[in-house]
């Protein structure tokens, strides 16, 4: 399974790559998803290791991924995400229970640092909603184990409102991933590749990237659905964007603090406001 998904990335990098020579438009765009195709390939390589326990010949797999990730313009969250996701993954084979809590601690301190770093572009993507998910789940985890630690040192009370706590995070947990409490947090499948915002979107309708440059803010419409552009954080666009179509608007050079962008997908009538780029 994870051999075809590596497969799977890179007949994706290819294919983003002929777009990209064909829809000069929107090139720029297309060459980021291309990189995070290379990353993903990384990523899966080190899943394969670690499934034959060859965890030290994983762990560059991992940090080449976190390091193409972070050259990214729009996916450098995911560099802390895999990073959170390959700790929880490796830790649960792991029988000291105070590595087994240190390695917790530490999913989910990159968890912290993958929801700030989403959050800086957009503090209200739906994705944050899933990394708060993870978060959750490293902390009932290490929460549990923690408890399992206290009780071998006798210390019972303090043992079960560890537990306790444990539990009502889980519960937590269930509500952020849209899972049934009923199913054991024990067989929750740890995803690395979330769920596919961007390319959902792409394939449903209208989306819109930006990228920026030294004076302006390049926008490619990267969907299949036509957009009507209404406004770039206070100023007033009023411009359609068809299909692979892009368009650069200028930036006041003194501007700092975030910037959203408001569309609509012309087929759906849709309306979209989302954060594009923080300046600091």
């Amino acid at each position: 399974m994870q051999n075809s998904k590596s497969s799977f990335q890179a007949s994706a990098k290819a294919f983003f790559d002929e777009a990209g020579e064909n829809k000069i438009a929107i090139a720029r765009a297309l060459l980021e998803y291309s990189t995070v195709m290379d990353a993903f390939s990384s990523v899966q390589e080190g899943r394969i290791l670690m499934a034959h326990c060859r965890f030290d010949e994983a762990l560059p797999c991992f940090a080449k991924a976190s390091e193409i990730f972070r050259a990214t313009v729009h996916f450098g969250f995911l560099a802390g995400y895999v990073s959170g996701c390959a700790s929880l993954e490796t830790v649960q084979g792991i029988e000291d229970k105070e590595e087994q809590f240190q390695g917790f601690k530490n999913a989910i301190a990159l968890f912290e640092q993958a929801k700030l770093a989403l959050g800086f572009r957009d503090e209200r993507h739906p994705l944050i909603r899933s990394i708060d998910a993870m978060i959750k789940f490293g902390i009932s985890r290490a929460l549990l184990v923690e408890s399992q630690m206290l009780e071998a040192k006798g210390a019972v009370a303090d043992s079960r409102k560890k537990r306790d706590q444990s539990k009502n995070v889980e519960t937590d947990f269930h509500q952020l991933s849209g899972g049934s409490e009923t199913t054991p947090i024990s067989r929750f499948r740890i995803d690395y590749f979330l769920k596919g915002y961007e390319c959902e979107r792409a394939l449903k309708s209208s989306f819109l990237t930006s990228f920026p440059e030294r004076t302006s803010l390049w926008i490619g419409n990267v969907g299949i659905h036509p957009a009507h552009v209404a406004s770039l954080g206070r100023s007033s666009i009023d411009r359609n964007l068809a299909i692979g179509e892009s368009l650069v608007w200028p930036m006041d050079p003194e501007f700092k603090g975030k910037l959203r962008i408001t569309y609509s997908d012309l087929e759906s009538n849709f309306r979209y406001d989302e954060g594009c780029l923080t300046v600091i």
